[in-house]
């Protein structure tokens, strides 16, 4: 199963309709050739549902109709249990960007986390999952996939957020206030939890 995200609204794909009972479906064995149909049917509703016997297909042929943008993140732990959020332009997030020339996922998610947290020796660990969602940039549709690490980090609890990215806050947040923090973040990241 895939879900796109593109504000508050998602696209899913996916093999079986049973699930989805109230969502609107569209059963497809072929190729999206049309991004202005997929748009055009999101102005009305919350949730498309592509339904198919090979969602991988479909989803691979929607992504084609996008310019893509390739990201790495982290979900930050360190020694007492806290999880590392960040506040970025008006919503709790998580630390990650753009994957740079020749940069592997984990070097760019080590990367992202020290440029958006100031922090460093932090460590890498497996893939936690992927997110996608699509965003409007100088008038460009573009679909964004992240890649997410667990990363674990026992170095000083000072942070700096890395305000010229829209970041003013970055904080170690207990269970309870990652919890709190979730309900204004994106579904992206409430995904990843």
């Amino acid at each position: 199963m895939y879900t796109v995200y593109y504000g508050e609204k998602r696209i899913i794909f996916d093999f079986s309709e049973d699930k989805y009972n109230n969502f609107i479906h569209f059963s497809r064995t072929d190729t999206l050739t049309s991004r202005a149909e997929v748009l055009d049917m999101l102005e009305e509703r919350d949730t498309l549902v592509y339904t198919c016997e090979d969602p991988e297909r479909v989803f691979a042929s929607f992504c084609d109709l996008f310019t893509r943008v390739t990201a790495a993140g982290g979900i930050v732990t360190d020694s007492d249990g806290r999880t590392l959020m960040i506040f970025r332009n008006g919503r709790w997030d998580l630390p990650k960007g753009k994957r740079e020339a020749g940069e592997s996922l984990e070097e760019c998610a080590v990367r992202e986390v020290h440029e958006e947290c100031g922090i460093s020796g932090h460590t890498c660990g497996s893939i936690v999952g992927t997110t996608w969602h699509l965003y409007v940039m100088n008038g460009e549709m573009i679909l964004k996939d992240t890649y997410w690490f667990s990363m674990h980090y026992n170095g000083p609890a000072d942070l700096t957020p890395q305000t010229e990215e829209g970041i003013s806050l970055a904080r170690w947040c207990t269970e309870e206030e990652k919890c709190d923090n979730l309900k204004g973040s994106y579904h992206t990241i409430k995904e990843l939890f």
